[in-house]
């Protein structure tokens, strides 16, 4: 077990500047280390504003109100727009989980086996997992093309009600609902973001104990507001526009986060140094104040001590003149 020891420690070498000088760091580091946590605490408010953000935009998208201007400058009424459910615009399906005790459904090659975990990303491109043609077969799993939107209906944490887009072609397991647009119905762009916009009301529309899920019935039940095919593409543009935006934003923040991270080390190596604060020839050298912290009555330091015992012959015969 690796470890210190007492020697090691009672040899560090540490720079010591004189008295003054110490305070005059320690009071710089105090006032840039309280604005550094001020920073930090401005900073981790960003990403929660970002999410409200985003989602007051699918909302403001969903209401109609914003492409209110396109509406005007093309004539086009609220009117048009038309309520539906999920399954008036799409076939909704799902997958299944090969069975695991089957070592032949398995292997590191063949059709991609995709999860409710997938769902985290705004799209899925590779698999964790990969079922082979007799998995296939035996749990008549459907392989769904790109372009599919999937649904989590089972997940612990924020899994339950993401929404993904596959760009790959793969199978899915049962805690997954696939949507398929009929894009001669709905923008499957556009569904992609009514999806997003009720991921909270998906969520209390779960059922069951300590983990509550959705089902299909409940996915193909979801109601949505759908303007004309051109509005539809028109509200896709002016959210990915906004998103955008808050996506370089979210980027500036990382960036921001993991510089103030970087400072504090900066900061104290740089006091080290003696390059925090400007030095003053004045200031009583460190050396006067190392022998007083070792003389602290401010006396000469006395001799060491003779160890106790029979006194020499010398100064016995000494004494007996005396």
């Amino acid at each position: 077990m690796v470890n210190l020891n007492q020697g090691i420690l009672k040899a560090l070498e540490i720079p010591m500047p004189s008295l003054p000088e110490q305070q005059r760091i320690a009071d710089k580091l105090d006032a840039l280390l309280a604005r550094m946590d001020a920073c930090r605490h401005r900073l981790d408010r960003v990403p929660g504003i970002l999410e409200r953000f985003r989602q007051a935009v699918l909302e403001s998208a969903l209401r109609g109100e914003l492409s209110s201007e396109w509406r005007d400058s093309n004539s086009v009424s609220m009117l048009s727009w038309r309520s539906v459910t999920l399954a008036d615009v799409a076939d909704v399906g799902t997958g299944s989980t090969p069975l695991r005790s089957n070592a032949a459904f398995y292997s590191s090659t063949g059709t991609p086996w995709v999860t409710s975990a997938a769902t985290g990303l705004a799209y899925v491109d590779t698999a964790g997992e990969f079922v082979t043609p007799a998995a296939v077969a035996a749990h008549r799993l459907k392989t769904y093309p790109p372009g599919t939107l999937l649904v989590a209906m089972y997940g612990e944490g924020k899994t339950r009600g993401q929404v993904s887009e596959l760009r790959i072609h793969a199978t899915i397991n049962q805690a997954c609902a696939a949507v398929r647009v009929d894009e001669s119905q709905a923008s499957k762009a556009f569904v992609k973001l009514a999806l997003w916009a009720q991921y909270e009301q998906m969520r209390a529309l779960a059922e069951g104990g300590n983990q509550p899920n959705l089902n299909l019935s409940k996915i193909k039940g979801l109601a949505i507001r759908t303007p004309p095919i051109q509005e539809q593409a028109e509200i896709v543009r002016r959210v990915e526009s906004l998103f955008a935006l808050a996506d370089a934003i979210d980027a500036r923040y990382t960036a921001a986060r993991a510089q103030v991270e970087r400072l504090t080390p900066a900061l104290l190596a740089k006091a080290f140094r003696g390059e925090l604060v400007p030095q003053d020839p004045n200031d009583e050298p460190a050396s006067a104040l190392l022998a007083r912290l070792r003389n602290p009555a401010g006396h000469e330091e006395a001799p060491p001590a003779r160890r106790p015992g029979r006194r020499p012959a010398r100064a016995r015969a000494k004494e007996s003149v005396i």
